[in-house]
C-alpha cells in the first residue's frame, strides 16, 4: 500500500496524498541514533524481508539475464551453486525489474491480492518508514 498513494488505501480509510512541506520547523520522525540502530539491527539481525546489497545486485543480474548460468569452472563450490541456483528460481519465479529497480510481481495469497510493490534495499529502507511516517502525518517525537 502506498499511502501517497489515495487509490490505494484500504476501505475506509483516507490518507493525504501529500507529505507536509519541509520547513526550517520540521520535526524529523526519529533521532538520528535511531537510524544508526535501525541500519545495524537490518544488516546484521535476522532479516529476510529487505534485501541485502549483494542480493540485489545478484538479483538484477538475474532479472537482466534470465538464461545465466552457474557452471562449475566459475563456480567450484558446490554449495555457492546451489545457493544461487535457488536464488535464480525464486528471482524470476516472484520478481521483475522495472526502470532498473526490482518489484515483487503482482500476487494473490490466501485469497489477498497485492499489487506489484517495490523490494526494499538495507540502504533505503529507514528512508521509506520515515516517508511514510511523514506520509501519514506521524512524523514528530512526543515529548
Amino acid at each position: 500500500m502506498d499511502v501517497n498513494d489515495p487509490a490505494s488505501s484500504p476501505s475506509g480509510a483516507h490518507f493525504i496524498p501529500q507529505l507536509p512541506p519541509l520547513d526550517s520547523e520540521s520535526i524529523p520522525p526519529f533521532l538520528d541514533s535511531i537510524e544508526l540502530e535501525f541500519e545495524l539491527y537490518i544488516r546484521n539481525g535476522p532479516n529476510r524481508k529487505v534485501l541485502s546489497p549483494r542480493r540485489r545486485a545478484e538479483m538484477k543480474d538475474i532479472l537482466r539475464n534470465p538464461f545465466i548460468q552457474y557452471p562449475k569452472e566459475v563456480y567450484p563450490d558446490s554449495k555457492e551453486r546451489s545457493r544461487l541456483c535457488s536464488l535464480k528460481n525464486w528471482t524470476l519465479k516472484h520478481f521483475l525489474l522495472d526502470d532498473n529497480q526490482i518489484y515483487r510481481k503482482p500476487e494473490t495469497v490466501r485469497g489477498t491480492e497485492y499489487n506489484q510493490r517495490y523490494a526494499a534495499c538495507t540502504y533505503d529502507s529507514f528512508d521509506l518508514i520515515t516517508g511514510t511516517h511523514r506520509g501519514l502525518h506521524h512524523a514528530g517525537m512526543s515529548i
